[in-house]
Formats: C-alpha cells, sequence, structure tokens
C-alpha cells in the first residue's frame, strides 16, 4: 500500500485504521496525534525561510504537542526549548530531555494560578533575549491543515469517507480531518 505519510510520522505515528462494523472504522494508537502539526509547522516554516538550520523553536505545552516537536526537532537537528507546567510528569519530562528539548517547568502560586498565562509570559520572556521561532500550536493555521496527511492516507486505505466523528480537544486533529 502507499503512504502519504513521511518517514517521521510513519515511524511515532502512523495512521492505523480498525473496522467497527460495515464501513465503521476507528482510528487507534493516536497518542502521538500532535506529531502531525509538530513535523507541518517545521516543514512550512523550513519552506518559507522563516525556519534556518540554527533556528531555536519555542513553544507553551502540557505535554503532547512537545513530544511531537520534539521528536521533530531531534529528526531535523534543530533546538527547542518547551515552555509547561506540572503535566509534565518526570517521566515525560526526562523523555523530552533526551530528544534534545530543554524544558522550562512553569509552577502556578495562588495569587496567579493561570498556567496557561504563566507559561506564554516566561516563553515571551525568553524570546525577547533569544531568536526564536514559536510554532504557536494555537493559533498557527498550519496546526490544524497538518492533518491532511491522515486524511489523505485514510482516504488511500478506504477511499471516499462520507461521514468522519471527531475527538473532543483544540479542533486541529477533526477540522482538518474533514479535508
Amino acid at each position: 500500500m502507499n503512504s502519504v505519510l513521511p518517514n517521521v510520522i510513519k515511524a511515532h505515528a502512523p495512521l492505523r485504521l480498525a473496522p467497527l462494523g460495515p464501513m465503521n472504522f476507528a482510528a487507534l494508537d493516536f497518542r502521538l496525534m500532535k506529531i502531525y502539526p509538530a513535523y507541518h509547522i517545521i516543514q512550512q516554516g523550513l519552506r518559507t525561510g522563516v525556519i534556518g538550520p540554527d533556528t531555536t523553536i519555542v513553544e507553551t505545552s502540557s505535554g503532547t504537542m512537545a513530544l511531537g516537536l520534539a521528536i521533530v526537532c531531534k529528526h531535523i537537528g534543530l533546538k527547542l526549548q518547551i515552555f509547561g507546567d506540572a503535566a509534565i510528569d518526570d517521566g515525560l519530562k526526562r523523555t523530552l530531555e533526551q530528544l534534545g528539548a530543554k524544558v522550562h517547568i512553569v509552577v502556578a502560586s495562588v495569587a496567579d494560578s493561570n498556567v496557561q498565562t504563566l507559561r506564554k509570559k516566561a516563553l515571551m520572556e525568553f524570546m525577547a533575549r533569544t531568536p526564536s521561532v514559536w510554532a504557536r500550536q494555537y493559533d498557527n493555521p498550519d496546526n490544524r491543515l497538518a492533518y491532511s496527511l491522515a486524511a489523505e492516507e485514510a482516504i488511500l486505505q478506504f477511499g471516499q469517507i462520507d461521514i468522519l466523528v471527531g475527538p473532543p480537544g483544540s479542533g486541529g486533529s477533526s477540522c482538518a480531518l474533514s479535508f
């Protein structure tokens, strides 16, 4: 079977579908689905020249996007700085660091408990003193466009798809699967 997936995605997040019934299928083992936008965002940046071989990539993440970016940045040879919170446990932090990422854990206080805002503030302070490119997973259109690869893969496997039921979340993964 032919595949449209780049090798880095095929190795870490292959699109595997299982039949649920006649003409009903479910995506299996999609826990590393954020590798799709990580790969696409980085590739678009390389294509447009926004990202070069010496660019430091930065992102605020509670884990899944951080892991996708760490794998892609390691594969391509880019530096990565992640600004996360307690959702990044010791095991994930170790994995990210082994992949070459520098992980900054932001701790919320009672007075300022909005960890998203604190992560963004730490990221912005880093960017003010270090030339870098922010992947911007929450508002980068390449996030949602990245899943067109998964849609193409599903079409290669099954042909026309009439109905798609998507998971809850930021919407990035399900909106582009409607490709």
